[in-house]
């Protein structure tokens, strides 16, 4: 059964007003209506034709045409008549009682002025009489502040009471001067003392729970089965109204009595359904898909394909760019705080310190002693020498800047030599020790590192070969 809505009361009273206003001739003429009444003979005699209804529309004709002959000064008296009896038009349109709103102040206002333009004009009169017979008809309807608010600078005495007096006679202008003295002389309505926030805060939420509950009416019901019946045609090229009744009358049954639920999953079933390629709505108009269950889904399951399709890759394109597991998850929480190591291989490789005077002056040495003393254990030694070898030499050159240069045979032991008896004794131990630790940056045993940098007799170059010999032997 249909709940009990307020729209028999609203049409009841709709149309109360019409009557209303059909009874007090709610429509204004204009000025061709009152020029046709007023020169509805004259023309007619002019013209030759009888006025009897047979000859209506050439009576029509004639009087359409003298009105289009007529110049700006000769049609002004049946404008002014015209502008009066709008303004009684919408003077009778006023409900009257407090008049807050100002176009209705304004409405009265501008009745008055009107009055007082048009008393110079001539055949004005009966207009006049109508809108005055219009304001005496609204102060019945007044109250004494409504009156205050209505009344005119100088009352009795204004230029608008004289101007319709010397216009319009004694009598009808004596009627509007007593008009304009009432509402001069109403006294001002007093302000009402406001009530307590409470009582107004709980008429307030009353109110609100009415209107919401009484939103949910027939009307919207049928508006949504409508917006489905659309849908469907729109689609699958015919309205399916049983279909579209169930739909409405199984989502009534499950959210009825949410009226804010009810409307979203209207919005969403109305979206989902006309949207993609119509897959859903041919389910549901298949029977495939049950009224019960569909109401029942959310705007996720009621996508289509491609538009879950699409969201999937977003969430899966955004996860890509915003998660970087570099190291693991932190296994304190205090490492949440720490910043973030770098690996090893994009560490920055130190930079080469810059040579002394005396490396350079060793440096151009060696390669000419080299080219002019070829012994055999150097050429074999030469010889030897793989590509691996002088891959590793450069790496050491670039990570650890110039290492000492040593050679075998006779002219290293006596470089050597010379090395030793002229560095001081102090530095020999910081060079071990500066030794040892660059074998231990380059990831060698500490122990091995040690022992071998002893048997090479500190030398880095003869070490690194070694260690490296040793453990390509051991792999």
């Amino acid at each position: 059964m249909a709940k009990k809505t307020k729209t028999g009361k609203k049409v009841k009273k709709l149309a109360t007003e019409k009557r209303r206003v059909r009874g007090k001739g709610g429509r204004s003429k204009n000025a061709y209506l009152y020029f046709s009444t007023a020169k509805r003979k004259e023309v007619l005699r002019a013209t030759g034709i009888e006025d009897v209804p047979d000859n209506f529309a050439e009576a029509a004709k004639a009087l359409s045409a003298a009105w289009a002959k007529l110049s700006s000064s000769q049609r002004r008296p049946y404008e002014t008549c015209a502008a009066l009896d709008r303004c009684r038009r919408d003077i009778e349109h006023l409900r009257g009682s407090k008049l807050k709103d100002h176009s209705n102040l304004q409405a009265v206002h501008s009745a008055v002025e009107a009055l007082a333009k048009a008393a110079a004009s001539a055949g004005a009169a009966s207009a006049a009489v109508g809108l005055v017979e219009a304001l005496e008809a609204l102060d019945a309807r007044l109250t004494n502040g409504a009156r205050a608010a209505c009344a005119v600078r100088g009352g009795a005495a204004s230029a608008e009471a004289k101007a319709a007096g010397n216009g319009f006679g004694a009598q009808l202008g004596g009627r509007l001067a007593a008009l304009l003295r009432k509402w001069a002389m109403a006294p001002q309505s007093q302000a009402r003392p406001h009530k307590k926030a409470k009582v107004e805060t709980a008429q307030r939420s009353t109110a609100t729970s009415e209107g919401v509950k009484d939103e949910l009416n027939d009307g919207m019901r049928s508006k949504f089965v409508g917006f489905l019946m659309r849908t469907a045609a729109q689609k699958v090229g015919h309205a399916s109204f049983e279909v579209c009744r169930k739909i409405e009358q199984a989502l009534f049954d499950q959210y009825g009595k949410d009226p804010k639920e009810y409307r979203r999953r209207a919005r969403s079933l109305i979206h989902n359904l006309g949207a993609g390629d119509g897959n859903l709505l041919r389910q549901v108009l298949e029977g495939a898909l049950p009224a019960a269950r569909l109401v029942q889904l959310e705007a996720e399951d009621l996508a289509p394909e491609e538009l879950k399709a699409r969201r999937k890759q977003e969430r899966e394109r955004y996860f890509r760019s915003e998660v970087h597991l570099t190291a693991g998850p932190p296994k304190r929480k205090r490492d949440l705080f720490q910043p973030r190591q770098e690996p090893e291989s994009q560490k920055e490789s130190p930079k080469k310190p810059k040579p002394t005077p005396e490396e350079k002056e060793a440096a151009e040495l060696v390669p000419m002693e080299s080219e002019s003393v070829s012994s055999p254990s150097s050429a074999s030694s030469s010889s030897s020498m793989s590509s691996d070898d002088e891959s590793e030499e450069s790496v050491w050159e670039d990570d650890f800047g110039c290492l000492p240069l040593q050679d075998s045979g006779a002219r290293g032991q006596s470089m050597q030599a010379s090395s030793s008896s002229t560095a001081p004794a102090e530095d020999v131990a910081p060079r071990s020790k500066g030794a040892l630790a660059t074998l231990l940056q380059m990831g060698f045993d500490e122990k091995r590192a040690a022992g071998t940098l002893e048997a090479t007799g500190g030398n880095v170059e003869k070490a690194i070969a070694a260690l490296v010999r040793g453990s390509k032997s051991s792999t």
